[in-house]
């Protein structure tokens, strides 16, 4: 039976790909997850439009977030955590929170996977942080301050 993958199945196909299942297993789980649908005419048209439009709506995606890898290039952001006396803080400083800041403080929202951080920022002082989209890069620079009481 030829299906069209309404998702990402593993082992079977990607997302909008027209694949040859045997009819119990499409039947049994792709049809009743909503995995799939019947490969017709009409079918086969329709998704490839939607493909086709999801595709465009990808790349234009991917190209505002590199024009803001650009403006965003080697720019400042500033927090305030706290700290012990030694300037290590209380709580690390992740993807997630670098993404919150971003969003806060420049009005620009990314995936954490584009954020490059290996592992949680935890002292004072000033870091650079590597954002790669599509082998573009930029950095920011997070500066971490001591909040005061």
């Amino acid at each position: 039976m030829k299906i069209i993958l309404l998702e990402n199945v593993t082992k079977i196909g990607k997302r909008f790909d027209i694949k040859e299942v045997k009819s119990g297993f499409a039947r049994n789980l792709l049809f009743p997850k909503n995995l799939a649908v019947v490969a017709t005419k009409e079918n086969i048209a329709r998704y490839q439009l939607l493909a086709e439009k999801l595709e465009k709506e990808k790349a234009l995606e991917e190209e505002l977030l590199l024009k803001a890898i650009e403006s965003l290039n080697d720019s400042v952001l500033t927090v305030y955590e706290k700290a012990n006396k030694e300037g290590h803080l209380f709580k690390g400083i992740g993807k997630k929170e670098v993404v919150k800041i971003l969003e806060d403080q420049k009005r620009v929202s990314f995936d954490e996977s584009v954020i490059m951080l290996n592992k949680p920022i935890k002292t004072l002082g000033e870091h650079r942080i590597p954002i790669q989209i599509n082998n573009k890069e930029g950095n920011i620079t997070l500066s971490i301050l001591q909040l005061e009481e």
